[in-house]
């Protein structure tokens, strides 16, 4: 019997040391881990879905976990700083609210992927001078902008693809400076904005499709300028109203501009220094314009496009050296202002309802030769004829047989 009991104590005594020994190894383990948890800087936050809202702004400076993790709803701004890299921005990975501006400047992001939950954004979100960042991967779940969505200058950005779900933006749309995109494609579900729109020195777009669900593009308008491989305005289609301005310009490779087959809100027009622009003729609904500018679109043959407009406040034809006719404009009555310039190859020209028109100049135009065009034009305020192929006869004759008051004539010194 005593032999017996000590086995037994010998049996429990090893148990208890194996026992010790394992607890000991998990011990170990668990100090391990708090070591590296302590040398990584990170937190670990229990998140609780239903207490997960921070009131004020955040401003995250590094990778250091600040607890952000146990937040879904930020109730103010979210700064990312220069230093932060992705497994900095991890600690916003439940966040999918934020009340505020969300600024992604000057870091070293190569994806957005830490803010994979995010579905709304209730001011702008700003993404500038981040040269790593290559796509917006993390944004999937993004639907609402309620400010403005401005992107500019991150060189390494291709495309936004992951913005497909983006239906709605408040105030604006700024895509600028942003030498590697190819297309944006993924913003075609918003269909207006309140502010402006820009296009500009998008190195790679071909086209405009991305716009393709936009119907009103703000009080202040529509800026397509100097997109280098720009060849075409398709995706215009759906546009309606355009606010203060429509301009296209320096776009070096656009040849065409004929899907504004829509558009019946504009102040004013500017299409400037379109190199290759080839033809203009896709504004079939536009009844009134205050100011239309063509300016130096060097291989611009004619101008049609506007068949329903009767007034204009001012038209400006200017620099186009290879236009060789105008007659866009049938049903035009009324134009505070109409100046023809430096149009070298110009000969025909024709304004059949034209009849009030308060300063004529023909300036600079030597393929100019006959007001034949004009015959309907009786009320001039002034008229100016500088370097054209009229002659000083056929330039009085003009003036005699218009209505009193006749107009004041110029002539260049």
């Amino acid at each position: 019997m005593k032999r017996r009991e000590q086995q037994i104590g010998t049996r429990f005594s090893t148990a208890l040391l194996l026992i010790g020994m394992l607890c000991g190894c998990a011990d170990d383990k668990a100090n391990d881990g708090d070591d590296d948890k302590a040398d990584s800087g990170v937190v670990d936050v229990e998140f609780d879905p239903k207490n997960c809202l921070h009131q004020g702004n955040v401003q995250i400076n590094s990778d250091a976990d600040q607890g952000l993790a146990a937040y879904c709803e930020i109730q103010g701004n979210v700064e990312v700083g220069a230093t932060v890299t992705d497994a900095g921005l991890e600690q916003l990975r439940h966040v999918h609210t934020i009340q505020g501006v969300l600024y992604i400047v000057g870091t070293s992001l190569e994806s957005l992927d830490g803010l994979r939950s995010l579905k709304m954004i209730a001011s702008d979100l700003l993404v500038h001078d981040n040269k790593e960042l290559s796509s917006f991967y993390g944004l999937e779940q993004l639907e609402h902008v309620g400010g403005a969505l401005s992107i500019v200058s991150n060189p390494l950005l291709g495309h936004l693809d992951a913005l497909a779900k983006l239906s709605s933006v408040g105030k604006g749309i700024q895509l600028d400076d942003n030498v590697a995109l190819q297309q944006f494609d993924a913003l075609v579900k918003i269909d207006k904005v309140s502010d402006r729109v820009s296009i500009t020195r998008n190195g790679k777009i071909r086209n405009l499709k991305g716009l393709g669900g936009l119907a009103n593009a703000g009080s202040q308008g529509l800026f397509i300028e100097e997109n280098a491989l720009l060849r075409t305005d398709e995706g215009l289609n759906r546009l309606v109203a355009a606010g203060k301005q429509l301009v296209f310009r320096k776009n070096s490779q656009l040849k065409h501009i004929k899907n504004l087959q829509l558009l019946q809100h504009v102040k004013e027009i500017r299409i400037v220094d379109n190199l290759e622009l080839e033809e203009i003729d896709g504004f079939p609904m536009l009844l009134i314009l205050d100011r239309l500018y063509l300016r130096y679109n060097k291989t611009l043959l004619k101008l049609a496009g506007f068949p329903k407009i009767t007034l204009i406040d001012a038209i400006e034809v200017k620099g186009n050296k290879n236009m060789q006719t105008l007659n866009g404009f049938p049903f035009l009555k009324v134009a505070t202002s109409l100046h023809l310039e430096e149009n070298q190859t110009l000969s025909e020209v024709r304004f059949k309802k034209l009849d009030t028109v308060n300063t004529f100049h023909i300036i600079e135009s030597m393929a100019f030769t006959s007001f034949k065009g004009f015959l309907p034009l009786k009320n001039i305020k002034e008229l100016k004829i500088c370097n054209t192929g009229l002659s000083q006869l056929a330039v009085e004759d003009f003036v005699k047989s218009r209505h009193d008051p006749k107009p004041t004539l110029k002539f260049c010194d």
